[in-house]
């Protein structure tokens, strides 16, 4: 096939024909034109852009992507192919990628209000909250009758515990589209925190009906109707709101990552460490120079749903303190020593000189998000950087390691009914058995890698933190070498400003709870039959 890159002299008869059907309502028309027209080899920004519209429609992002990226190489300057392309890579997870590309099409086009709210998106998937709110605000701002971001905005406010103001924005959003998804939740939520139940399960099952409702949304509001199911003691029907939740978003992703070989690459790579390094934990290059600007250096570990959310809320309190929540920044490490069976080896063997390009990648994203760590208590929290601890040690072995444990009923369970980001971690979790697979692996990695490295490591227990607050973040900080601070009693406090990622942040907000223990007890028909595989960790964590 000859590409034709180049604009014909005379308008192409083909292109004319194409608008004309798309002005004229018939779409699909259009997009069966446009790609007659590219298999003859005629190329235009446009064709390309039908094709792609096509393609994501069918689920096939990535040919979308492909498509549009083609498209903008020839129209470099157009504002809704970058729209476009950072939808795709929102939904490919690429969240970084998408600001990129969301970020230059408001650039280009400042009345976008489309784009400033689909950046909004891309920065909440990011943990940028107040980047976030400011691109929803714009894009309420430039188009009165917008109403996605007045929905987003509210669950926003939701999520930090400004009820009013939830209730305010979702309902002016439903007035301006009625059904719409993020509205709904919100107020089904503000519903539920005030009491109401039985007023969020109408509202929800109402959302449920319509056909219209996406994938995500879908997922999203099934998953808070379990919520609203289990606050109403329902926990059979719960756990089947639950269950259904996960399985339509296991379908939904399954083309992403089901194939994916997460929990086999963990098992290589644990058995590569145990061959590369001797049972007595020596062997490796002695380390030299400074590895990190910050005071501490702190790395917040445990299995998902573990407590880590709540501890970095405790140790971010601090004056002198700042944290950076759930953001991988072990990047360049992970890729040269952690994705190829014999990475261990080389790891073991690495000098000085081989690592410190992968420290200086380590703080350039770092900074990237807008941390700036130099003399301070630096708290970098992402639960499965236990899995990482070899390279966390050969980068920085003067940081400090806290590990969160959770009862592993527990843990397994929350993650089972919490919503997360897709990706191929959290994809584990949509199944109880994948669940269980991936903490079992977790934590015998954990226990090996402890075993034979010389780490300054903490262990907790959430448990005990609940029972003796105080005593127990009294001892971390003596671990640590930090000063108690009358102010990480405030474990809400970081949420309801707003600047709480994670989906445990509405459970900070009511402050210290026993509520969230034990809760598998309640589920114990519906989960005893997957957690044979939990049986060993439950002993050896003292949980009996």
């Amino acid at each position: 096939m000859t590409e034709n890159f180049a604009e014909p002299i005379a308008p192409d008869p083909r292109l004319a024909a194409i608008e004309a059907a798309i002005k004229g309502g018939d779409l699909a028309r259009a997009v069966a034109m446009a790609e007659q027209a590219l298999d003859e080899g005629l190329v235009h920004p446009a064709l390309l852009n039908l094709r792609a519209y096509k393609a994501e429609a069918q689920g096939r992002i990535a040919d979308s992507l492909a498509d549009l990226h083609r498209a903008l190489a020839l129209a470099p300057e157009d504002a809704s192919l970058l729209n476009a392309i950072g939808l795709c890579q929102s939904r490919l997870g690429q969240h970084g990628e998408a600001v990129e590309s969301l970020t230059r099409a408001t650039a280009l086009a400042p009345a976008f209000p489309q784009a400033w709210n689909n950046l909004g998106v891309a920065q909440l998937a990011q943990g940028d909250l107040e980047g976030g709110r400011r691109s929803f605000e714009t894009a309420a701002a430039l188009q009165p009758g917008f109403a996605e971001p007045r929905g987003h905005l509210a669950l926003m406010a939701s999520r930090r515990g400004d009820r009013a103001e939830a209730r305010s924005a979702g309902e002016a959003a439903l007035r301006l589209k009625p059904g719409l998804s993020e509205a709904v939740r919100a107020l089904a939520e503000v519903d539920l925190a005030e009491g109401r139940a039985s007023d969020a399960e109408d509202r929800l099952r109402a959302l449920l009906a319509d056909p219209e409702l996406g994938p995500n949304g879908r997922y999203l509001s099934r998953v808070l109707l379990g919520d609203v199911l289990d606050r109403q003691g329902r926990c059979p029907e719960a756990f089947d709101a639950y269950r259904t939740a996960n399985l339509g978003q296991r379908q939904a992703h399954a083309a992403q990552f089901d194939r994916s070989s997460l929990i086999e690459l963990f098992e290589s790579s644990l058995r590569g460490f145990q061959a590369a390094w001797p049972a007595d934990g020596a062997g490796s290059p002695a380390p030299s120079g400074p590895h990190s600007p910050a005071r501490k250096h702190i790395f917040l570990i445990g299995f998902m749903r573990s407590g880590t959310t709540l501890m970095e809320q405790v140790l971010a309190a601090q004056p002198a303190a700042v944290s950076l929540e759930e953001k991988e920044v072990l990047v360049s490490g992970v890729t040269e020593y952690l994705t190829r069976p014999e990475g261990m080896a080389r790891l073991a063997a690495a000098d000085d000189q081989a690592l410190a390009p992968h420290r200086a990648d380590y703080w350039s994203r770092v900074h990237g998000y807008g941390v700036d760590p130099a003399d301070k208590v630096f708290v970098d929290k992402m639960p499965f950087d236990g899995l990482r601890l070899p390279l966390i040690h050969r980068l920085f072995p003067d940081a400090r390691i806290v590990l969160a444990l959770r009862d592993p009923r527990d843990v397994i369970f929350s993650c089972f009914r919490r919503p997360f980001a897709v990706n191929a971690y959290t994809y584990e979790l949509l199944t109880l058995p994948g669940a269980v697979r991936l903490y079992d692996i977790y934590m015998r990695s954990v226990e090996a890698f402890r075993a034979r490295l010389p780490l300054r490591l903490h262990q907790y227990r959430h448990e005990d933190l609940v029972a003796d607050f105080d005593g127990q973040v009294m001892a971390l900080c003596d671990f640590l070498g930090v000063e108690w601070s009358d102010a990480m009693r405030d474990i809400g406090g970081r949420s309801r400003q707003g600047l709480v990622t994670s989906p445990s942040a509405p459970q900070l907000l009511g402050g210290l709870s026993r509520d969230g223990l034990q809760q598998w007890r309640r589920y114990q028909a519906e989960l005893t039959p997957f957690y044979a595989g939990l049986e060993p960790w439950v002993r050896r964590f003292g949980y009996e």
